[in-house]
């Protein structure tokens, strides 16, 4: 936790896994058995549900507001989350009646809201603890900025932030918290999730890969369906080769064993050709780096979009195989 602190505190953003290697390493810290020690109240992380690359977690790490509090000189970012919140309930009452409950704010409205109160009140906000906002109950949402996307950072708030304004210090935030949480489960009762589904694909790929996504194991549900489409292609041409050899010699050339083309005429080549690229694309863009490389499909439309996508080709197959064999 003191590891995650000090990179915030000097960068102004959380770290990721591969950013404490040194600092962990250094103080003998095993990050899997720290993981283990530190609950998700304290510790929120993806890496407690993803497998580890080389028995190093993945992705990125925070601190709630409750480990921030414990941490030495927490006191400014907590005044700093404070007066934040009472900007955005100021930004969302007066919003709301023309946006709805729902409002978005950026930080250039912010820094435009300092400014006016700067003259009357010193210029003591700042925006340090944007990040400890993420995933509190009177935050409804918003990202980070994204200096390639040209984007920057916002944060959604509704009526739930008018709970929080005037917050006077850490203690006060809690019970407003707890009040919060325990409104909401009384207003909202908890239903079981539903297992996240595929919807119509191809029987083969579904037998493949619909257990494995409803289970949460997005990687391996992606990489069974690709190796479920190579594994097809071998069985209809007889071939042993894998990879993009086996799509380049499959779905290649003027004749190719297996036509998947649905046009005739001129645009018939370049539908074959088009169709033999996407073919060795997923062998190498998608098949082999999930095989082989550190990549891990953690996001369920990510995985239900690339399994969709191997459904798609296993069913060109099935048009292919059935002509081969008229």
């Amino acid at each position: 936790m003191e590891a995650v602190w000090e990179h915030f505190r000097k960068k102004g953003t959380w770290p990721y896994w591969h950013d404490l290697k040194r600092p962990l390493k250094r103080a003998h810290v095993d990050p899997r058995l720290a993981l283990e020690q530190l609950s998700e109240q304290l510790v929120i992380t993806p890496a407690r549900r993803r497998p580890s690359v080389k028995n190093w977690p993945e992705g990125e790490v925070r601190l709630s507001v409750a480990s921030v509090s414990q941490m030495h000189r927490s006191e400014e970012y907590l005044r700093s989350l404070f007066g934040l919140i009472d900007l955005l309930a100021e930004v969302q009452q007066s919003q709301a009646m023309v946006h709805g409950q729902a409002v978005e704010v950026s930080t250039s409205d912010l820094h435009y809201l300092r400014q006016t109160k700067s003259s009357k009140e010193g210029d003591s906000l700042s925006f340090a603890a944007i990040p400890l906002a993420y995933g509190e109950p009177w935050c409804a949402g918003g990202s980070p900025a994204n200096g390639w996307a040209g984007t920057e950072t916002t944060i959604v708030v509704d009526h739930r932030v008018q709970r929080f304004a005037g917050v006077s210090d850490i203690h006060d935030y809690w019970r407003r918290r707890r009040e919060a949480i325990e409104a909401s489960m009384v207003s909202q009762p908890q239903t079981p999730e539903a297992a996240p589904t595929l919807g119509a694909i191809h029987p083969v790929i579904a037998a493949a890969s619909s257990q494995l996504y409803r289970d949460g194991h997005f990687t391996d549900a992606v990489l069974r369906a690709f190796k479920a489409v190579e594994h097809r292609v071998q069985e209809a041409t007889g071939s042993s080769e894998i990879g993009q050899r086996l799509m380049n010699n499959t779905f290649g050339g003027t004749n190719p064993r297996l036509d998947v083309a649905d046009s005739s005429g001129p645009s018939s080549a370049g539908e074959r050709d088009g169709h033999k690229m996407l073919f060795m694309g997923a062998m190498v863009g998608i098949r082999n780096v999930l095989a082989h490389g550190d990549h891990r499909v953690d996001d369920a439309d990510e995985a239900r979009d690339a399994i969709a996508f191997a459904s798609l080709l296993m069913r060109r197959i099935d048009r292919a195989a059935a002509r081969l064999r008229t």
